[in-house]
């Protein structure tokens, strides 16, 4: 597989898309979201409850889903179910920065690199700020990675699931969170994908602070920049 090409940068600088979601724009679906965030608390309260990746007591993440800019990923709401099992909602991280990208389960190469990019990044971040982020993947074939695949793959991979959130969501969910993230991919006839590989660094109220498609290599400047999130984070 081959992956979709793009410029390095740490910079905020968003490939388009390959599906109607990321035609529609990343404004346009996040200002969907946000309508229909509107209509469902006018129908009924949901209950709060936060992820425990995030470390977040329940006012603090309700003062802060309150105040989210309009750029926020977390507008989406977009539902999440990780590799333990465990259900929950992407706006549930807020208040802490989130280094997060997509993959799929049964790649063989790029994924993987990845993977040991993420985690490199991760591991040069010093370990007092290291301890508030969050790392997050989530997979672009919800029809193969089941949980139990994502768990298997985790465990293959050695990825302590106290620090790793390897998530699934319905495919809808998929394309919205994909275009807003700037994420390209598109499924081949073979059952692969080819699909652009980068991280985004999330800040707490869900904004694209910044991105970088270097694989295999850490990203000095992006690792400072995860860094500063992550000390600037809330407590």
């Amino acid at each position: 597989m081959t992956p979709s090409s793009s410029t390095s940068t740490s910079l905020d600088r968003r490939p388009q898309t390959l599906s109607a979601w990321a035609r529609l724009g990343a404004a346009g679906v996040l200002a969907l979201a946000a309508a229909t965030c509107v209509c469902a608390q006018t129908g009924g309260q949901h209950e709060a409850h936060v992820h425990p990746a995030a470390k977040t007591d329940l006012t603090t993440a309700g003062t802060l889903k309150a105040a989210l800019p309009g750029d926020s990923v977390y507008h989406l709401q977009v539902p999440l179910t990780d590799q333990t099992g465990r259900s929950f909602r992407i706006d549930e991280l807020a208040g802490r920065p989130v280094l997060v990208s997509m993959f799929y389960g049964s790649c063989k190469f790029v994924c993987p690199m990845l993977i040991d990019t993420m985690r490199a990044t991760s591991d040069q971040v010093p370990a007092a700020q290291r301890e508030h982020l969050v790392l997050l993947m989530v997979s672009i074939d919800p029809a193969h990675d089941s949980v139990a695949a994502l768990k298997r793959l985790g465990d293959e991979r050695k990825l302590d699931p106290t620090r790793w959130t390897l998530a699934r969501t319905d495919a809808k969910s998929v394309r919205k969170l994909a275009a807003v993230l700037g994420i390209q991919y598109r499924a081949l006839p073979d059952g692969e994908f080819n699909h652009s590989t980068e991280l985004i660094l999330l800040d707490g109220s869900g904004h694209i602070a910044g991105r970088t498609v270097r694989m295999g290599t850490v990203d000095t400047d992006f690792v400072k920049l995860v860094g500063n999130q992550a000390r600037n984070s809330v407590p």
